[in-house]
């Protein structure tokens, strides 16, 4: 885990001038358990939140967790605020 950690720092401190970071872990704990769940306590504990679910997202079959993290330029943290509904992957902007 230190070692995700410490990579996603290296990103973060690319990030300076972007909006917000994202990340997205697949939503069925099932098929991966273990990796699954690592990688959501990774980005939960480096500040990310879960912003939106994507239906269908892998092989159209399965879901992800779009997870976000504002970075500095985004004062307000509006880029991370959650949407209440799921969206699909056509629905999905190029941010």
């Amino acid at each position: 885990m230190c070692l995700a950690r410490d990579g996603f720092g290296l990103i973060h401190g690319e990030l300076d001038g972007c909006i917000a970071c994202k990340a997205l872990v697949r939503a069925d704990l099932a098929i991966i358990p273990c990796i699954a769940y690592v990688s959501l306590l990774i980005l939960l504990q480096l500040g990310y939140t879960l912003y939106r679910r994507v239906l269908g997202y892998y092989s159209g079959e399965e879901d992800a967790y779009d997870m976000r993290k504002a970075m500095p330029r985004d004062v307000l943290g509006k880029s991370v605020i959650p949407l209440d509904r799921p969206v699909h992957p056509h629905e999905l902007e190029h941010d």
